[in-house]
C-alpha cells in the first residue's frame, strides 16, 4: 500500500475543497481519509489523474491521506487515526417523550445540561454526536446521561455512559530510520 505524497488541495466556493492527485498507474485503486476518518474509496478510475470534492472540516488544520493500491484485496486503514473525543450517542425512542436532554459532568462534578433534542415520532433510535470535544489532558473520566422528558415535565433516564478520554502522547522531535539487517527491514529509533 502506498500513500500518495503528490496531492494538491484547492479551496472552492463555500467550505468545499478540491483534492487532486496522480495515481501511480491506471490500474490503481484509491482511498481517501480525512483526519483519520474514511472519506472516499475504493475509487476505480481508468486514468491516473484523480480528483474529489470534499467538505472542509471545521478544524484549523486537516490531514488528508490518499492511499493508492494495485487492487482492493486488502482493507485500507488510515495511518493517522483521530482520537474520539466527540462520541456518537445512541438511545431508543420513548413514545411519550417530547424532548431528550443530554447532560455531562467531569470527574464526578454535578451534571450540566449541554444539549436538547426534540422527539421525532418517526424515529425508533436516536444518534447524536456529542456537541463538543471532551478534554483528556492527564486522563479524564466524563459522565454522559440522556434523559427523556414527557409533556408534563416527567423525566426518566434513558442511557448513562462513563467515558474515559486521554491526551495523545507527545510527538517526538525526531525519528531515525536506517537500513536494517536484511532488505526490507528497518531500524527505527526515537531519541
Amino acid at each position: 500500500m502506498a500513500i500518495n505524497p503528490d496531492v494538491t488541495i484547492t479551496p472552492l466556493s463555500g467550505n468545499i475543497l478540491l483534492v487532486n492527485w496522480t495515481a501511480p498507474g491506471t490500474d490503481y485503486v484509491s482511498w481517501m481519509f480525512v483526519n483519520g476518518n474514511y472519506s472516499v474509496g475504493p475509487m476505480y478510475l481508468t486514468g491516473t489523474e484523480r480528483s474529489v470534492q470534499i467538505p472542509a472540516p471545521s478544524s484549523e488544520s486537516i490531514v488528508i491521506e490518499i492511499h493508492d493500491k494495485v487492487d482492493d484485496s486488502e482493507t485500507v486503514q488510515p495511518t493517522i487515526v483521530a482520537p474520539i473525543t466527540r462520541p456518537v450517542l445512541t438511545w431508543l425512542a420513548v413514545d411519550d417523550a417530547v424532548t431528550y436532554r443530554i447532560y455531562h459532568s467531569v470527574d464526578g462534578a454535578p451534571d450540566a445540561l449541554v444539549f436538547t433534542k426534540d422527539h421525532d415520532g418517526d424515529l425508533d433510535r436516536y444518534y447524536v454526536r456529542f456537541p463538543f470535544g471532551m478534554d483528556g489532558v492527564g486522563g479524564v473520566w466524563h459522565s454522559i446521561r440522556v434523559e427523556s422528558v414527557d409533556e408534563f415535565g416527567n423525566t426518566s433516564a434513558r442511557e448513562n455512559w462513563q467515558y474515559f478520554v486521554m491526551d495523545l502522547p507527545v510527538e517526538p522531535d525526531t525519528v531515525t530510520v536506517v537500513d536494517g539487517s536484511a532488505p526490507g527491514l528497518y531500524d527505527i529509533s526515537i531519541p
